[in-house]
Formats: C-alpha cells, sequence, structure tokens
C-alpha cells in the first residue's frame, strides 16, 4: 500500500516510495516503473543543499516531464493480465499520475495557497518536532537557513501566476495577516521557531548547545523574521 507523505503543491508521485511494498508487487512492468519512480525521488529530494525542497518553474517542469513518462509507461500496461492486488496497485499508480499531470497543466503550483494553508502557513510546524540530540538541531538549522530561499521561490510562483490570473481571491487573502504577524516578534526568544533552543535536550553537551542556540538565534532572527515580513508586504 502506498505511503504518501504530504507535500503541499508538490508532486505527490516523487513521495510514493519504496514503501509502495515491490515486496507485494509481482508485474515486473510495474516494479521497473516503481524503480524509477525511486531513483528519480532520491535524486529529486536527498540533495542536502535544499532541505526544503526546490520549488521553481522549471523544477515543477522537470516533474511534470517525469510523470508524464510514468503515466505513458503505465497507460501500456495491459491491466487485464494484472493479478488483483497489482491491478490495484497499478490503479493507485495511475490516479496519482494523472493527478500530477493537471497539476501542472492546470498550473495549480502558481498558486501555493488554500484558504487554511500555504507554502508559510505549514512551515512552523517544523518547530513542533522532538529536538532531542544534536543532529536533529543541526538538521533544524539547516531548514532555517534555507527559508529564505524558500520562500523567494515561491513568491517567484505567486508572481507569475497572477499574470496568469491564477491566484485566490482577494477575500481570502485578506485573512492571511494573522498567518505572517504572528511570527514578526522584536524578541527572538518568543518567536515560535526558536522554541527549539529554549531547553537543552539531555543529549546534547554544554558546548554543543551554545553553539548551536546561538545559531538559532541568528537564523530565526536573519533568517525568519525578516521573511515574514516580506511576505506580509507581498500580501
Amino acid at each position: 500500500m502506498i505511503r504518501k507523505t504530504y507535500l503541499l503543491f508538490g508532486f505527490s508521485l516523487l513521495i510514493v516510495t519504496a514503501s509502495f511494498s515491490q515486496k507485494g508487487v509481482h508485474s515486473d512492468e510495474l516494479k521497473k516503473i516503481l524503480t524509477g519512480i525511486e531513483e528519480f525521488d532520491r535524486k529529486e529530494y536527498s540533495n542536502d543543499s535544499f532541505p526544503l525542497g526546490r520549488n521553481t518553474e522549471d523544477d515543477f517542469q522537470r516533474r511534470y516531464l517525469f510523470s508524464k513518462t510514468i503515466q505513458s509507461e503505465l497507460q501500456k500496461i495491459d491491466s487485464s493480465k494484472l493479478n488483483f492486488d497489482d491491478w490495484i496497485s497499478w490503479q493507485l499508480l495511475l490516479f496519482i499520475t494523472d493527478d500530477d499531470v493537471q497539476e501542472y497543466e492546470l498550473k495549480r503550483y502558481l498558486n501555493p495557497l488554500l484558504s487554511d494553508q500555504g507554502f508559510h502557513i505549514s512551515f512552523p510546524g517544523r518547530a513542533s518536532g522532538n529536538f532531542l540530540n544534536k543532529n536533529a538541531l543541526v538538521s533544524y538549522l539547516k531548514v532555517l537557513n534555507d527559508f529564505p530561499r524558500y520562500v523567494y521561490e515561491h513568491l517567484g510562483l505567486m508572481r507569475r501566476g497572477l499574470k496568469e490570473g491564477v491566484s485566490q481571491p482577494a477575500l481570502i487573502i485578506q485573512g492571511f495577516a494573522a498567518t505572517y504577524n504572528q511570527h514578526i516578534v522584536d524578541d527572538i526568544t518568543q518567536s515560535f521557531f526558536y522554541r527549539p533552543f529554549r531547553n537543552k535536550p539531555s543529549q546534547v553537551n554544554d558546548k554543543d548547545w551554545d553553539s548551536i542556540k546561538t545559531a538559532g538565534k541568528i537564523a530565526v532572527e536573519k533568517n525568519i523574521i525578516p521573511q515574514y515580513k516580506r511576505i506580509k508586504k507581498f500580501f
């Protein structure tokens, strides 16, 4: 069965991973397709230089072209020759692929906002994890420091969307004020994003904690608060 990680306005096909479980797939054609998806997924999302993924128009076009290729390969399969489990897998993959293709062709990726969620609204959830050791905190710092690029790319998509006539109604946009105002604070230590740096995890030594906490304060001050101000200005 598919394990599908939620990725707002991304291409869902690329999040179909090995946990779709090739062990339960008997069709060689399906196995080949799944292997191709896994390899593309690994290249697309395993780059440490982009902790928040890549979200330019070129990135969406690249994923779209891959999805079109997978769609074509799935359509070539004679589904009448599949056993029931493989047929279910084939149907699910085809459904996901069709959705990915439509996502791009209808230009929905140019409007990364909904009435109750969006690229900047879901992002604070990153601060709600369990940061029990140094590695977890360092990974979180990378995410914070990648936020300016993430915002730049999404605002670029939205500007293109406005030119293309793809956007949310003004009434919905007016209700977004709280989504960015709450993150524009004078006291950095009161920022929601600073939460992981307020209490030292038992698995982190004092020396590492001091440097991590300092880096966290700088990240929130330089890379988070200014970006929410930028988002506010955009809206």
